[in-house]
């Protein structure tokens, strides 16, 4: 059974920051897709003021399981001070949610150093 899926979303100033966000977040395999919606108006209060400011907001789709590494991850690299990060579980066709598990699971790399046995062993049996 694939794990339940999770929309996370949150905010940053330039399409360049969301492109970067976006883009890092995929090749970590925090979440399977992330799409970006901009221009969008945000008004809120900050340090007792008023403000408006035109943002992007990122949508990112992520199963259960690497939520908490998302979020994360996210509080590490976020350019804000006090970024928007909201999340919450959607309902997604059994075939989404295997391919947003599958897209976000970790891959796990098996370093091989060149003078290694294993490394030599390879060449030498190409087969393997």
């Amino acid at each position: 059974m694939e794990d339940q899926i999770m929309i996370v979303q949150t905010t940053v100033e330039t399409n360049i920051h969301a492109r970067q966000l976006a883009e890092r977040i995929i090749e970590e395999r925090l979440a399977a897709c992330v799409q970006i919606m901009s221009p969008l108006l945000s008004v809120y209060r900050w340090q007792g003021r008023l403000e408006h400011a035109e943002e992007c907001l990122l949508v990112m789709k992520t199963p259960a399981s690497r939520l908490a590494p998302l979020i994360s991850r996210l509080q590490e690299i976020h350019p804000y001070e006090l970024p928007e990060i909201i999340s919450w579980p959607a309902q997604a066709t059994p075939e989404y949610a295997a391919w947003c598990t599958r897209e976000s699971d970790p891959i796990k790399v098996e370093l091989v150093h060149p003078y290694s046995s294993q490394a030599h062993q390879a060449k030498e049996d190409p087969a393997s």
